[in-house]
Formats: structure tokens, C-alpha cells, sequence
């Protein structure tokens, strides 16, 4: 947000005085000073607050501090079969997909929905105080009613989406109200969250509108569609989800960028019309230190805690680039150059021992020593749990302002018109009305990437296919676990053993000590990473115990 970042360096002033009640039972409060939303710049400043809740900047996460930022979008993907916490199962995050998630054991999800009624309260009382606004222009003020709108619908779509019934609270409470509100079904929250959706969408400008005023990373008109048709993929409401992906598409007002790497990178990703909504972090104040926790050690540079790992699940994911599913068995694989005759998407979003990466080269082979600066895979040391890590993302390039590595200026897209395009073809297939020509737009996808067309139009056939195409397509943005659980095919992909990459060489002895007795069945001497039993617990994520305890409404 070019005109918005303005107001960002004084945003702690605005949380301060910006602040409302939420399920946590925080105090009901006002702005400092009656009447505050007297200007525009004063309702710009308490707009950014919305955007930027909770979101720590200027330092590493330690938890999500929002739905949006690194630790909340990238890190979910850690959560499902695409990768693995370093820290291992017990983790704030790492379990959700362990199994062993409940109400009174929550890691990060008591974080998610402390966070998301945080947010709502601050809506409902922004959208309070704009009615009552004054020296604002009518233009401005419906567009920033609409934004705020759409802030608050994201946090039903995610709250919805994973916890299912929630209370629906659309306007500020008291103590008392906070703790005695009821759960809303989650179809009627999906149907207020959808409603919201399009009334803001009518109000919204295009994501070329916001770029010519180079107010990258507010709301459009396309992001606010592209929530609607998730809540309606949610669903199965598969007929509506295409009238509203297909009306995104009809726009014209979005074209695939032809560098899949650009999208995700600091310098380049705002100007690209395929990123319709995009988290903003940018260097100095308002910067991240998510290359400390994600990258691995091995460079002075860009050296970090190698959180995110990626499993070889996902690595086998990508197909070959004649489009055949990868087989370790297929003469087109070579052992000592993984890259060869694959999807290109797979060298652009992950790397792995022997690449170049930053200004050296990754070794993270078993048999070296890890610890001491050293990267070697090993199951004690701050060094990969797989032998992938994620390229998405990093500028390799990039230097630190002042030599501080907490001001990354990170470029997070939310909301990509490859995954409209995905999800259009998705809903056509499902309702049962996918003809031949609605293939373009998947294969559009997979043309930036020079991989060659799917013809079939027959469900059994595609349906396959096309998840797997949104799986690398949308590696590591965070929506995987989402799929899988709205699939319903949750429990069957993230329960049994996790395997890393192969290191077909390595000694014996080290990998006896590591995999615990485990033989990789699939013969290729892949590295054991652990084991997850995502059944045995719930596909739901469970209401806080603290949240419960001081409501039994929320039992």
C-alpha cells in the first residue's frame, strides 16, 4: 500500500486508541478523543489498523499473529502434506495435523481465534464510528465501509472454515455479551460471509484501479469475488462458485504473470495483476524476520532456524515435464540432477542438497556434520528434518537494511488469478457441466510453466489431476490444508509415516539411528521424518477449553 505505508509508522498509536471488545473478554474502549474520525487521514489511519491488526512487524514470529501473516499463511502449510515443522509435532503449530489436537491442547489455534474476533471487534467498531464520520467524502466513504466489510468476512471464511459453527457477532459487545454469545451454524455464517462479500464487491475498485493509485495491498473487487467462491467451494455450492469465479475472469482486468517466481518475490510482486491481493511487508519498520526461522544456516547472508520443511510427498508431486506422474522408477528421473525433466515450478518453489542458494551452495547431505554452522540433515540439530526446504518467496539476492535481518520487506500473495482460474475449472467439474473449452483456463495454468494440456473432461479422470495441479500450482501459500480438509480426504493424507528426500549413499548407521527401524517402502532410501495420525483426532478444530470454560455457550 504505497499511500497507506505512510500511516503504517504510526499504527501503534492507532491500536492503542483503536480498540474494542472481543471473545477473549478484552475491555470495551473507544478512541482516545470523541469524534476522531473527523478526516480522511484519520479514518486512512484507523483503515490501516484493520488491515494490520495484530501483525507483527520489524521482528520474527513466534505464533501467527494473523490469518495473513508468515507465520499464519506459510506455516499452516506445515500442517498438511506439503511439509513439516522442524520443531516436530508438538509445536505450536505442527499440531493441528499431529492427531493429538483437542480443546484443552490447542497450539496455535486458540491463536487463530483469539486474533480473529480481535479483528471483528475492531471492524464492527470502525464500521460504528464511520456512520457518525464527518469531513469524509461519500466516495471514499462507502469504499472504505466496503473494505472493512471484507476484512471482517475473511475472518468468517477462516473461523467457518476451520472451527464450523462460530458465534456471528456483527456489532461491538459488552463483557457480558462477549461471554454469553451463542455458535451460529456454519452455513448460515458461510451465508452472511458471502453476502458481505458481494456487497463489498459492488463497492470495491478493480485491482487495476488500486494499482494506478499504487495503494497495493487494499481490497479489490477480484479479492473479495475469490472469497466468496471459497466459502461456495466450502460448501459444494459448486454451480454458484463458477458464476462467481467465472465473473472474476469476465472482468479482463487479470492476465497470468509469465514468471511464476516473480509473484512471490519483494521487488516484482505487487506490479503483477495475477497477485489480486497481496500481504505487504516492506523493509525498515514494517519488515519480517521470516528468513531467520526459514532459511537454513548455510549462508552468513541469508543463514536462519530451518523452520519450514518440505516432504518429499510434495517433491513427488510435480510431474515430469512431458506431464507423466514422477516415478522413481521413470528413466527420466536422475538421481544426481532433480530438477531434469520436471515441472519447473519444482526448482522455482523448493531446493535441496547440492543446490545453489544465496551465494553458496546447500549441503545438507546426512553423512556431514550438523550443528556448528554445518546443515547436515540430522534429527537433533537446527538443520532440515527433509533435505527440502522452500525457495518460494526468498530473495536470494537480497540484502539486509543495516544489517538487520527482521526487515525483510516479504510480499505474501492472499488471493492469485491462477488459483480463480483453478477454481472455475473445480466447480465447472464438480457441477457436472465442464465442457472441452473450460480446460483453456487450467491449461492456461500450466502453459506459463511450458507443461502440456489435460484433455480429459471425464470427472474420474480430471478431478485427480486437477488437485494435483492446484497442489504445485499453490505450493506453500497456504491453502493445502484447507483443500484437504474440505475434500474430506484429510485423514487419509495426513496419517502414516513422512518421508524426506532420498540419499541413497548415505551410512547405514546414521540412518538406522535416525528412522527408528523404518524401511522407506518405496525403496529409494528416503529420508524418515516422523509420523502423523491425523484420524485419531478431529477434522474440526476444536473451540478453545479457556473460551469454553468461560462460556458454555461455546461447548
Amino acid at each position: 500500500m504505497k499511500s497507506v505505508y505512510q500511516y503504517i509508522y504510526i499504527i501503534l498509536f492507532i491500536l492503542c486508541v483503536f480498540t474494542s471488545c472481543d471473545l477473549d473478554r478484552s475491555p470495551l474502549t473507544s478512541y482516545a478523543t470523541d469524534g476522531f474520525m473527523k478526516s480522511d487521514q484519520n479514518a486512512m489511519l484507523a483503515l490501516t489498523g484493520l488491515y494490520h491488526a495484530n501483525i507483527v512487524f520489524g521482528s520474527e514470529e513466534y505464533s501467527p499473529s494473523d490469518w495473513w501473516s508468515y507465520q499464519g499463511l506459510l506455516m499452516l502449510d506445515i500442517c498438511s502434506d506439503n511439509g513439516w515443522d522442524r520443531r516436530g509435532l508438538n509445536s505450536n503449530i505442527g499440531i493441528i495435523a499431529s492427531g493429538n489436537l483437542s480443546a484443552a491442547r490447542s497450539g496455535a489455534t486458540s491463536t487463530f481465534w483469539s486474533l480473529s474476533y480481535k479483528k471483528i471487534a475492531r471492524c464492527n467498531d470502525f464500521l460504528e464510528k464511520l456512520k457518525d464520520a464527518v469531513g469524509i467524502s461519500e466516495t471514499n466513504m462507502k469504499r472504505y465501509e466496503a473494505e472493512a466489510r471484507f476484512l471482517r468476512a475473511t475472518q468468517y471464511f477462516y473461523l467457518c472454515s476451520f472451527f464450523h459453527d462460530v458465534p456471528l457477532v456483527e456489532h461491538t459487545m459488552t463483557k457480558d455479551g462477549a461471554n454469553s454469545v451463542s455458535k451460529t451454524p456454519r452455513d448460515e455464517v458461510a451465508k452472511w460471509a458471502m453476502n458481505e462479500f458481494s456487497e463489498a464487491s459492488a463497492a470495491l475498485p478493480k485491482w487495476s484501479e488500486v494499482a494506478s493509485e499504487g495503494n497495493y495491498g487494499r481490497a479489490t473487487k477480484q479479492a473479495a469475488l475469490a472469497f466468496k467462491g471459497r466459502l461456495q467451494l466450502l460448501l459444494r455450492q459448486w454451480s454458484d462458485a463458477a458464476i462467481t469465479y467465472k465473473s472474476i475472469i469476465d472482468l479482463g482486468d487479470s492476465e497470468l504473470s509469465p514468471d511464476y517466481k516473480a509473484l512471490f518475490l519483494p521487488s516484482t510482486a505487487n506490479a503483477l495483476s495475477e497477485n489480486l491481493f497481496v500481504m505487504q511487508y516492506d523493509d525498515d519498520k514494517c519488515g519480517t524476520g521470516m528468513l531467520k526461522q526459514f532459511n537454513p544456516t548455510m549462508d552468513g547472508a541469508l543463514g536462519g532456524w530451518c523452520l519450514h520443511n518440505v516432504t518429499a510427498d510434495l517433491f513427488e508431486a510435480y510431474q515430469f515435464s512431458d506431464g507423466s506422474t514422477f516415478s522413481y522408477n521413470d528413466p527420466k528421473y536422475d538421481p544426481s540432477d532433480l530438477a531434469k525433466n520436471r515441472d519447473p515450478r519444482l526448482a522455482e518453489t523448493l531446493y535441496w542438497n547440492g543446490c545453489t542458494f544465496g551465494q553458496g551452495i546447500y549441503d545438507c547431505d546426512p553423512d556431514h556434520n550438523a550443528g556448528n554452522g554445518k546443515d547436515g540433515l540430522h534429527p537433533s540439530y537446527q538443520s532440515t528434518k527433509t533435505g527440502y526446504m522452500m525457495r518460494k518467496y526468498i530473495d536470494e539476492n537480497y540484502i539486509y537494511n543495516g544489517g538487520d535481518n527482521n526487515k525483510y520487506p516479504a510480499k505474501l500473495p492472499i488471493i492469485r488469478y491462477a488459483e480463480v482460474l483453478l477454481s472455475y475449472v473445480e466447480a465447472k467439474m464438480e457441477a457436472g457441466t465442464l465442457t472441452a473449452s473450460d480446460l483453456q483456463y487450467l491449461n492456461m495454468v500450466r502453459h506459463r510453466s511450458n507443461m502440456p494440456d489435460i484433455t480429459t473432461t471425464n470427472t474420474d479422470e480430471l478431478r485427480p489431476l486437477l488437485r494435483n495441479e492446484r497442489r504445485v500450482e499453490l505450493a506453500l501459500e497456504g491453502i493445502r490444508l484447507w483443500d484437504l480438509l474440505r475434500w474430506d480426504i484429510a485423514k487419509d493424507k495426513l496419517t502414516g509415516d513422512v518421508w524426506g528426500a532420498s540419499f541413497p549413499n548415505s551410512d547405514a548407521t546414521t540412518r538406522r539411528n535416525q528412522s527408528n527401524g523404518k524401511t522407506d517402502p518405496k525403496g529409494v532410501n528416503r529420508w524418515y521424518v516422523g509420523t502423523r495420525n491425523f484420524a485419531a483426532g478431529p477434522s474440526t478444530w476444536p473451540i478453545p477449553q479457556s473460551e469454553q470454560d468461560i462460556n458454555p455457550n461455546l461447548k
